[in-house]
């Protein structure tokens, strides 16, 4: 599944956001059921979203095949809140 260029201009909760962070919500909310009210940008992936490293190297690695990226599961492992995600995925 490659990005669809669409998706950048999308809106949540009537802001702007783009096609790495639906693919994120949408990831961590079907993969991981995790509710979609959890995924606030102070949310930390570890602690209050119950991750461990082996699912944030499965996140990398389906990102990384959606979007045709290459993005270091090293420096993924240094992301500790939603927010810190989105910006490394962008």
């Amino acid at each position: 599944m490659k990005r669809d260029d669409h998706l950048q201009n999308a809106t949540h909760d009537g802001a702007a956001v783009s096609a790495a962070e639906l693919w994120l919500r949408d990831f961590l909310q079907r993969e991981f059921a995790i509710p979609a009210d959890r995924l606030t940008a102070d949310a930390d992936l570890y602690q209050d979203l119950d991750l461990d490293s082996i699912d944030a190297a499965e996140i990398v690695l389906k990102f990384n095949e959606a979007f045709d990226r290459e993005v270091d599961a090293r420096d993924f492992r240094r992301v500790r809140t939603f927010a810190q995600a989105l910006v490394l995925l962008r």
